[in-house]
């Protein structure tokens, strides 16, 4: 056999089994229309529980979902969490949707598939492979996400929410092109998880919340010795919202905020990267400058009122 004739069987035998990759994936990808121009794909998560991306199911609470084999079923929104751009949608009764498998090991480098629905109904698919693995990280909307996973892969209008696959079948997270500039993020199984849980208990997902508003302002040599710190600026309270946790803990207007849990707060980022790491009903020391003298108080964080 010449070399040609052995490159063109090795081709052909991978092609194959491309193509029945993206069908084995496709038999747990949906699409979604929610009232949007353009419709959502969705991953079959659990059972009678889709995964899709948040910014393209925000108007709706009923939704259509359009199955393999072309059926359509009506859904109902079960929550969405716009700081990872995951929502969940409900669907009852059978619907001969399969779960993949998952795994929560990406390699750099290995073979990814994109898998995702039209809106017609049509399997798509876009292959690369994962680009980059990393760590722990916040999106720019405030999420937390368990593992940076970035696939070199395209998505084209419709493919977020789409399922990002490994060479195995095997199911490695959900696609949105919202939480990164001009590229792909994967969110990974163990996010999906920790999400799909939240919005399942309680529809939303809880935001540590002060029940205050805040700007940064200097602080003077004199108040910095009172406090005993070196930074420069600290957070006055503009605001207060009645029955909210600050106020609660007895947090008045004009009072400075100089750390959390003896953190440096100077800054509206600053402080919102300290909540992110915690969690409603947790108890928080507060450190601030009130009047000259030194207070510290105790909040129990809340949970951020919903619109």
């Amino acid at each position: 056999m010449s070399s040609e004739t052995g490159h063109s069987d090795l081709w052909a035998a991978l092609s194959s089994q491309t193509a029945d990759l993206a069908e084995q994936a496709g038999k747990a990808v949906v699409a979604i229309q929610a009232e949007h121009r353009v419709a959502a794909s969705g991953v079959h998560w659990r059972a009678g529980v889709v995964v899709t991306a948040a910014h393209l199911v925000r108007r709706a609470e009923q939704v259509s979902v359009l199955l393999p084999g072309g059926t359509t079923a009506t859904g109902t929104l079960g929550g969405r969490d716009a700081t990872t751009d995951l929502a969940i949608v409900k669907i009852k009764g059978e619907n001969n949707l399969a779960i993949l498998p998952s795994t929560a090991s990406p390699r750099l480098g290995e073979f990814v598939l994109a898998v995702a629905r039209s809106g017609r109904g049509e399997l798509s698919a876009s292959a690369g492979i994962v680009s980059r693995v990393g760590g722990r990280w916040q999106t720019w909307r405030g999420g937390e996400v368990d593992r940076l996973l970035r696939p070199d892969v395209r998505l084209y209008p419709g493919q977020s929410g789409s399922a990002l696959v490994n060479g195995r079948g095997e199911l490695l997270g959900v696609n949105s092109v919202v939480l990164a500039r001009e590229s792909v993020i994967t969110l990974p199984v163990e996010t999906v998880d920790r999400v799909v849980d939240e919005l399942l208990e309680r529809g939303h997902i809880a935001q540590p919340y002060l029940g205050i508003a805040i700007q940064p302002v200097p602080l003077p040599p004199e108040w910095q010795r009172t406090a005993a710190t070196s930074q420069e600026h600290g957070l006055l309270v503009m605001h207060v919202q009645p029955d909210g946790p600050a106020k609660k803990a007895g947090i008045t207007l004009g009072d400075v905020i100089v750390s959390l849990d003896g953190e440096a707060v100077d800054g509206l980022r600053g402080l919102h990267q300290q909540l992110t790491k915690r969690h409603t009903g947790q108890g928080i020391t507060v450190k601030l400058l009130r009047s000259g003298s030194v207070l510290e108080s105790k909040i129990e964080l809340g949970d951020r009122p919903r619109r």
